[in-house]
């Protein structure tokens, strides 16, 4: 089949990947316009147009879609895939190829619809997610399911390896449903819209623990937002960066917050209803370590006090 790639963060590069090992023709990928970002302001571009190039693809990046319609109508696409590309498709697009446009989500629609599912399954602590292959409609992830795929979230799972795993169990899905597209055995599912939850965008103001959550809670925040924006909590006016924790004792001998072990490999801190061992942390402004060598340099007493998010500031 002829076909349309539109992608352009890391999550969408195995999908591409994938597409050129197969009999397809990518006769063009689709991402979002070079943007200047970081403390120098350099012009970066996106990780698909970084694969698009080295493997010689036709790359567009236009500013509004509005205009592609000739250019698409010229290309005569058989399909539109569509994978964390971060722009909505206008209905006159979609309604260009023959076989539709289709898209990979990174959630088991109808739950986790919206910009952050990953990083929602994990701090909502869901015991499953998956990829869900859709075909794509003018809704927030609301189309028709083409077929589903799920794996286990793990506690040892951070959002940062949860998006590797699902980034590469799309690629693979996504060429289950080329071949039973080219078969003609696609059957098209509804979603249950009464059972959609929503993943809204994670932003830097929810990195902040509050250490009056539960144990399990906080864990499964500092896993959710590991690598970015990064948990953190205040130590007496230093930011402390939380990249790897577990669940530890359930005892509460301290209030919320106090540091009652800080020795060996983990710093131990009291939450609600239990403790969290914290395994490697970071120095705002410094590099990430395990708490080991955290300790060497950084001085802790017990007794220590980190404090909420609702008591820090940025």
């Amino acid at each position: 089949m002829r076909l349309i790639f539109a992608g352009t963060s890391s999550f969408a590069v195995p999908a591409l990947n994938k597409l050129l090992e197969t009999e397809h023709d990518v006769v063009g990928v689709y991402t979002q316009p070079d943007k200047r970002s970081g403390r120098g302001r350099k012009i970066r571009t996106s990780p698909v147009k970084e694969f698009a190039l080295q493997h010689k693809l036709p790359v567009l990046q236009p500013r509004n879609l509005d205009n592609e319609h000739y250019y698409l109508l010229e290309t005569k696409p058989e399909l539109v895939i569509v994978v964390s590309y971060g722009v909505i498709l206008p209905q006159h697009i979609l309604n260009i190829p023959d076989k539709g446009c289709l898209n990979i989500h990174a959630s088991l629609l109808p739950r986790w619809r919206g910009a952050a599912p990953i990083q929602r399954a994990i701090e909502s602590g869901d015991e499953r997610t998956g990829v869900t292959l859709m075909q794509v409609d003018q809704g927030l992830d609301t189309g028709d399911i083409l077929l589903q795929s799920s794996i286990p979230i793990n506690k040892a799972d951070t959002y940062g390896s949860l998006h590797e795993k699902l980034a590469q169990l799309g690629a693979i899905t996504l060429i289950d449903v080329l071949r039973d597209i080219a078969d003609g055995k696609t059957k098209a599912t509804k979603q249950n819209h009464s059972e959609a939850t929503y993943a809204k965008k994670v932003t830097k103001e929810e990195s902040w623990i509050n250490w009056d959550g539960s144990a399990k809670a906080i864990v499964q925040k500092i896993c959710a937002f590991n690598p970015k924006p990064i948990a953190r909590t205040m130590l007496d006016d230093k930011v402390i960066l939380l990249l790897i924790a577990h669940e530890g004792p359930e005892t509460k001998n301290a209030p919320p917050g106090t540091i009652i072990r800080a020795q060996g490999k983990i710093i131990q801190v009291q939450a609600n209803d239990g403790t969290v061992n914290l395994t490697m942390v970071q120095l705002a402004g410094s590099r990430a370590m395990k708490v080991c060598d955290f300790l060497n340099g950084f001085s802790i007493d017990i007794g220590q006090k980190f404090e909420s998010g609702d008591n820090a500031s940025s």
